[in-house]
């Protein structure tokens, strides 16, 4: 079982997208797909990018945090700032 962050802590960002898998990734345009999987780069301490299946099929796509706008963790969803060209 998750455990969750203490109520003063409840909307850190890392701590959401640590704990992403099959969260919605939504884009200005809707529903892209579901979250398959956190990457870390250098260490677990580490958070570079979230990857995702889209929903009509094809590969995963690997989404830099950079290019996330926000985490809405009551309706698990993602939002990317904008669609990414391999989705």
């Amino acid at each position: 079982m998750q455990t969750r962050p203490a109520v003063n802590d409840a909307y850190v960002p890392e701590y959401w997208l640590r704990h992403s898998e099959g969260f919605a990734v939504v884009a200005p345009e809707g529903r892209l797909g579901y979250v398959d999987e956190v990457r870390f780069g250098s260490g677990i301490d580490r958070l570079d990018a979230i990857a995702f299946r889209c929903t009509g099929g094809g590969g995963l796509v690997v989404v830099p945090l950079s290019d996330v706008d926000r985490i809405v963790p009551e309706c698990e969803e993602i939002w990317l700032r904008r669609r990414p060209p391999s989705s």
